[in-house]
């Protein structure tokens, strides 16, 4: 009896304090062309650049969620690069219902 007291116990807690997972995919695009291997680029003075490497760094992430409430998601940084495809792990959330968007520095 003792052990179905504690087990509805946290699963009543785990459901209170439920956690959403938020992640970051980033598709990099020069233009309408998707970054893939090295790739040519002209900027809007008609110079052709060609990028063989473009990483950065992502931090301060600041979730805003469920009619604009802001919830700063601590410790989370990201490297960026435009040659690799990943989703990148940002942390768990509580009580999240629905994202609207995500504020971010770069470079910091």
């Amino acid at each position: 009896m003792r052990f179905l007291f504690f087990f509805g116990f946290v699963l009543a807690m785990n459901v209170s304090l439920a956690q959403t997972a938020v992640a970051l995919r980033i598709d990099h695009k020069a233009g309408q062309a998707e970054f893939g291997g090295e790739s040519s680029v002209v900027t809007p003075l008609g110079e052709t650049v060609v990028v063989d490497r473009l990483e950065y760094y992502l931090s301060k992430f600041i979730l805003v969620h469920d009619g604009g409430q802001e919830t700063a998601i601590q410790g989370a940084y990201v490297l960026g690069d435009a040659f690799v495809d990943e989703l990148h792990a940002l942390g768990e959330v509580p009580a999240v219902e629905s994202v609207e968007s995500l504020k971010f520095f770069c470079g910091h």
